[in-house]
């Protein structure tokens, strides 16, 4: 899914659930023994101009609300109207992958996920990321390994 198009169509249809994943900042999170993702951002995060920066969107909603329950509240049903959105088949755009097929995307644009090439099957994608945060999320661990902490 284009998160940019995502973003314009929030904007036009839900334009409540789009300045509240534009304006509230959430924290987003994944940790194991092996990693520490962390982030606190918008879910879409704009740049001063206006134009879109990031989509942040975890469907697994592995974020962590601050704030008060009315308004995390608010928030899920707006990351709920956005879940909705992103499966309609004018933002889909279907790839079909063979063995050996590699792709390269700009993972603050796009929102991947996979299906199975056939039913009664399931996918496997092997995938390898390199990102400022796979830097941060092994310092985080090492830091941890290091000094005992469960922080």
């Amino acid at each position: 899914v284009d998160g940019c198009k995502l973003s314009k169509e929030l904007l036009k249809e839900h334009p409540e659930t789009h300045a509240l994943l534009s304006n509230t900042s959430v924290v987003f999170s994944k940790r194991s023994d092996d990693f520490d993702f962390r982030s606190q951002r918008p879910a879409l995060e704009h740049r001063t101009d206006g134009s879109l920066r990031r989509v942040s969107f975890d469907e697994q909603h592995r974020t962590r609300w601050e704030g008060n329950a009315t308004e995390g509240g608010l928030w899920l049903s707006a990351l709920h109207t956005a879940a909705n959105t992103l499966y309609r088949p004018d933002l889909v755009v279907p790839l079909v992958l063979e063995e050996g097929d590699i792709i390269i995307m700009d993972a603050s644009r796009v929102l991947w996920g996979q299906v199975p090439a056939h039913p009664n099957t399931h996918s496997v994608i092997d995938g390898s990321f390199f990102a400022r945060d796979d830097i941060c999320s092994r310092l985080r661990v090492l830091h941890r390994m290091v000094s005992g902490s469960s922080e």
